[in-house]
C-alpha cells in the first residue's frame, strides 16, 4: 500500500537569524539540555543554568491548552487555544526572547506527540466528530488508544493525513522556530496497534503509512527551511522498521532524537551504539537522551556514546521523564576537555576502547561496565 501525499506550503521565509546545523565543536562533551514538557516558566536561574549546554532546544513546553498568560496549563482546558498555537506563545515570551540573546545556540521546537488525538486539544475535538479516523482494526472493533492521550490516528487514510500535515505546518509559519520536535515516532499508531491484535495486513498498511508521513514532514520542514525532530528507539520497534525510518532522515535531512540510549545495559547498549555508529555514518545528526536512576555511575553510558560519538551527535544525562532543571544535571564530565577523536572506535569481542586527543574510553560491554580517562 503505498500513498502520494501532497503539500500545499504557503510559507517560504525562514528568519536568517537562525542557522542550522549548530556549531559542533569536540573541546568538551558534546551536550544538549531540553527543557521542556514541564508547567515551569522559562526564568532567570533556569536560563542561567542551560546556558552552559552546547546545544539546547528550547523545545516544546508541553502547552496542551493556554490562558493567555505566560504559564502553560497542563490540565483539561475546554475552548482552550490550539495547542500548536500555545507551543509558540509560550517560545515567544520575554523569557525566551532573552535566553536566545545570552545562547545563540538554542533553538524553538515546538512538542507534537506523533499521531495520536490528545482529547483536551482542538484537533482531539475534531477527531471526536469523526470516529472513522481512528483506528478501529483491533479484534474487538474498539478504537485503537495510546496511553493517556486519547484514539490512534488512522494514518492509512489520505485525509487523516493531510489534516496531520495541516495541522504540522503552523508552528513551521513561524519564522522564529527552528522546527518541530515529533515525540513517540513510529509507536503510534504502529507500536500500540502491534500491542492491540491488529491484523497483520493493517499493521504492514500502518507501517508503510507511517513512514510516509514522516518523509513528508522531514520534506516539508526541509522545504521552509526548518528541522524536524523525530523521537524513537530500536527498542519500542521492530529494527527493519527503525533502518526505514533513519535512513528517510538521512535523505529527507531530519535529526534524530535517540530516546533510552543505553537504558538497556549489556549487548543491547552496544546495538544502540552500533545503530547510533551507522546513523552518523548516513549523516543523521542525533540527540542522545540516556536515562539514569539516582546514584548510577555515568562512565557506563557516557563511555558508550563517546565510541559512536561523531559530527553533529550531542549526549544528554537525563533523569527518565523528569523535563525540569532536575532531569538534566550538569556534570563534572562536562568540564574535562576531550579534543578530537584520533580514530573510531575499536573493539576486541565486547570489550572496546576509543582514544580521544584528552581522553581514552574503555567499555566492557558484557559487564555493562564503562571508564574515561581524562588527562586533563
Amino acid at each position: 500500500m503505498k500513498m502520494v501525499i501532497v503539500l500545499c506550503l504557503v510559507h517560504t521565509v525562514f528568519s536568517a537569524a537562525i542557522t542550522w546545523p549548530p556549531e559542533f565543536t569536540y573541546d568538551t562533551v558534546p551536550n544538549w539540555a531540553f527543557p521542556g514538557r514541564t508547567n515551569q516558566t522559562l526564568n532567570s536561574s533556569m536560563l542561567e543554568y542551560y546556558s552552559k549546554y552546547q546545544l539546547v532546544d528550547l523545545a516544546g513546553v508541553n502547552v496542551s491548552c493556554y490562558n493567555g498568560s505566560v504559564n502553560p496549563v497542563a490540565v483539561t482546558c475546554p475552548g482552550g487555544k490550539d495547542d500548536f498555537v500555545g507551543n509558540q506563545e509560550i517560545m515567544q515570551t520575554k523569557e525566551a526572547t532573552e535566553f536566545r540573546k545570552i545562547k545563540s545556540q538554542s533553538y524553538i521546537f515546538p512538542y507534537v506527540y506523533f499521531g495520536c488525538s490528545q482529547a483536551w486539544h482542538q484537533s482531539g475535538k475534531i477527531f471526536d466528530e469523526r470516529p472513522q479516523w481512528w483506528v478501529n482494526k483491533t479484534a474487538t472493533g474498539q478504537p485503537l488508544t495510546c496511553k493517556a492521550f486519547g484514539y490512534a490516528f488512522d494514518f492509512t487514510i489520505p485525509d487523516v493525513q493531510q489534516f496531520f500535515l495541516n495541522e504540522v505546518v503552523k508552528p513551521f509559519l513561524v519564522d522564529d522556530t527552528a522546527g518541530v520536535f515529533f515525540d513517540a515516532v513510529l509507536m503510534v499508531p504502529y507500536n500500540t496497534c502491534l500491542q492491540q491484535n491488529c491484523t497483520e495486513e493493517f499493521i504492514n498498511d500502518i507501517r508503510t503509512a507511517s513512514l510516509d508521513v514522516i518523509r513528508s514532514t522531514c520534506r516539508m520542514a526541509t522545504q521552509m527551511g526548518k528541522i524536524a525532530i523525530m523521537s524513537f528507539n530500536v527498542h519500542h520497534i521492530p529494527k527493519p522498521y527503525y533502518d526505514e525510518a533513519i535512513t528517510i532522515l538521512a535523505e529527507e535531512k531530519g535529526m534524530h532524537y535517540f530516546e533510552f540510549f543505553c537504558a538497556w545495559k549489556g549487548l543491547g547498549c552496544l546495538n544502540d551504539v552500533l545503530d547510533m555508529m551507522h546513523s552518523l555514518s548516513l549523516g543523521v545528526p542525533i540527540q542522545a537522551h540516556a536515562p539514569f536512576s539516582p546514584g548510577e555511575d555515568i562512565q557506563f553510558k557516557l563511555g558508550s556514546f563517546l565510541l559512536a560519538m561523531g559530527n553533529h551527535s550531542y549526549f544528554s544525562w537525563g533523569k527518565g521523564d523528569d523535563w525540569t532543571l532536575d532531569g538534566f544535571p550538569w556534570v563534572p564530565e562536562y568540564d574535562k576537555k576531550l579534543g578530537n577523536p584520533l580514530g573510531p572506535a575499536q573493539n576486541q569481542s565486547n570489550i572496546w576502547w576509543r582514544h580521544f586527543q584528552y581522553a581514552s574510553v574503555r567499555v566492557d560491554f558484557e559487564k555493562s561496565e564503562g571508564n574515561i580517562t581524562w588527562s586533563q
